[in-house]
């Protein structure tokens, strides 16, 4: 090393640089190297910490939720009558924190299976002879998709919301 270059500090700037550098009182000698930098090298290197800062400081921008593709065959618009309506409110009764509390792919499973029974029950409801324990059964299999109830628990859900639905006729 060239000894022009590298010059021992004096008190008063091992001072200066302990301020600045907090580990400064742990070295033993320090050390500084006198260079000379043109004004446009300082203007470049500013920019260059000014750039970085406020990079730093832009807010982050949040990319929108990445919308799960739609399914490749959907289901036709098909207008409810009023008495399917009025079962799926039947059906529906009730259950709303039940739904909440189940993960997506659960509740849509329930949902679509509820559809298809209530759609069913319809049918039932519009024969002559109405078959109430073929009622029951829909919906008794129906809330079985529900994760952790009580088996007569649904027994008696599916038994209520059964003689709803068979007053409506």
């Amino acid at each position: 090393m060239n000894s022009n270059n590298i010059q021992k500090s004096s008190p008063a700037e091992q001072e200066s640089i302990a301020q600045e550098d907090p580990f400064a009182g742990e070295k033993a000698t320090i050390e500084t190297r006198h260079e000379q930098f043109t004004p446009q090298e300082i203007e470049k290197y500013r920019q260059d910490i000014m750039k970085e800062v406020e990079a730093e400081q832009a807010p982050i921008k949040r990319q929108p939720p990445v919308q799960p593709a739609a399914s490749p065959v959907q289901a036709p618009v098909i207008e409810k009558s009023v008495k399917l309506r009025q079962i799926e409110s039947v059906l529906e009764e009730d259950l709303g924190d039940v739904y909440f509390q189940m993960t997506p792919p659960v509740q849509q499973k329930f949902k679509t299976e509820g559809e298809k029974a209530a759609a069913k029950i319809d049918v039932l409801l519009g024969a002559a002879q109405t078959k109430t324990h073929k009622i029951f059964k829909l919906i008794f299999n129906w809330l079985k998709i529900i994760p952790g109830l009580n088996k007569y628990f649904l027994r008696q859900e599916a038994k209520i919301k059964a003689d709803k639905i068979i007053k409506l006729k």
